[in-house]
């Protein structure tokens, strides 16, 4: 990796350097990061940290779901289950322990040990110098340039000025978020967002519950973090490992397939010979919640089958077969776990959004229903015109 390179050949100029100090310097500097380095690679050796969120959003939202947390400590239960506490609050540690966590994480994929070891040796050097220009570090030189030049009276602001300004920016968002929470609480559920207005909405409490929760794909809602301290002032986010059975199988496929599984679609998607026929469920508005997307995603779990079970009670029956157990494999495609699950998933899916256009359904949405029937003719007008039938 070129970037590594220059690392490791900025690190060998310094330590062979005859100016006097630069290479006394460079050892001492060496010396801490290695040290560090140690430490915090022994944590996530084993299992005490975790890093940044996997690549994959869909593998990363299964292990969410089945409450695993990045940037975290993993702290054993009594009953066997794990703690996350975040420790992205304590700024320049953090970076050091995510950076070690995604180093163990990547290495366990590396077959050739000199790979590893020169990988290793970067982040050493690496480490010192993202300790020394972290934010952290910046928002300290910052309070001693004000105390230097807080009296410059020949520039356009003084030291103090500018400190204020600067850290005044910082905080004026955050004003607004400390006073809906004071004034409306938590918001106990994650919140989905379309658009970028949502995206802002869904940071206020008050706001953030006028948008859809966001929804695992059980079709249940996904809870809110809990945290020590306040949740708007880079609080302690605390998870726990669930304990319904099927959360957790969803979330071992999806790290041992490396694809995760397929959200709740937007657009129901009609063919035609122009490309696709669209009708967005989020452009219309829901009954129970603030979009019909959101109103499909809670059916699909609530709906029940011609034997009363609920997609979470099939997917339960399911992984409790000796078929599925025994017979079926982890690995991707027909016939294998995820394939079935996914099956049944998408099942109830459907039939959560037939009910929406089924008259009979107490579930019927008109508006939904004609835009379906409109997409529809679309797609038939364009058949007979190309097939003349």
């Amino acid at each position: 990796v070129p970037v590594l390179g220059l690392l490791q050949k900025e690190m060998a100029d310094k330590v062979t350097s005859t100016v006097p100090g630069v290479a006394a310097e460079a050892y001492a500097r060496m010396t801490v990061g290695a040290t560090l380095w140690g430490l915090a690679a022994s944590l996530a050796h084993f299992g005490i940290t975790t890093g940044d969120t996997k690549g994959d959003y869909k593998v990363a939202a299964s292990d969410q779901d089945a409450g695993w947390q990045p940037n975290s400590f993993r702290v054993p239960q009594s009953d066997g289950t794990y703690r996350y506490y975040s420790y992205n609050w304590a700024e320049p540690v953090s970076k050091l322990l995510s950076l070690a966590a995604n180093f163990h994480q990547i290495t366990n994929h590396y077959d050739n040990m000199q790979d590893i070891e020169d990988l290793a040796s970067s982040h050493v050097f690496a480490i010192e110098r993202s300790m020394r220009d972290s934010n952290y570090l910046e928002g300290l030189n910052n309070i001693l340039d004000a105390l230097e030049h807080g009296d410059d009276v020949d520039s356009a602001e003084n030291g103090w000025s500018r400190w204020l300004k600067s850290y005044t920016a910082s905080w004026t968002p955050q004003a607004a978020i400390v006073g809906a929470q004071a004034i409306y609480g938590d918001d106990p559920y994650m919140r989905a967002a379309y658009d970028s207005q949502q995206a802002i909405m869904k940071r206020i409490p008050g706001l953030s519950e006028n948008l859809d929760p966001q929804f695992n794909p059980l079709g249940q809602p996904r809870p809110a973090y809990q945290s020590i301290g306040s949740k708007v002032y880079d609080p302690v986010r605390v998870t726990e490992t669930t304990h319904d059975p099927v959360l957790k199988e969803i979330a071992d496929l999806s790290d041992s397939t490396h694809q995760g599984f397929s959200p709740f679609p937007r657009k129901l998607r009609y063919p035609n010979l122009n490309g696709v026929s669209d009708v967005d469920l989020t452009k219309f508005p829901g009954k129970d919640h603030r979009t019909a997307y959101g109103d499909a995603q809670a059916l699909s779990g609530a709906i029940t089958d011609a034997n009363g079970r609920t997609l979470s009670d099939a997917l339960r029956d399911l992984i409790g077969t000796d078929e599925y157990r025994r017979q079926m494999t982890d690995a991707p495609g027909r016939g294998g776990r995820q394939d079935a699950i996914e099956g049944i998933i998408h099942q109830y899916r459907q039939a959560a959004t037939g009910a929406m256009t089924d008259p009979k359904s107490p579930h019927f949405r008109q508006d939904i229903s004609d835009a379906v029937k409109a997409a529809e003719q679309t797609y038939f007008r364009a058949h007979v015109q190309h097939t003349g039938q």
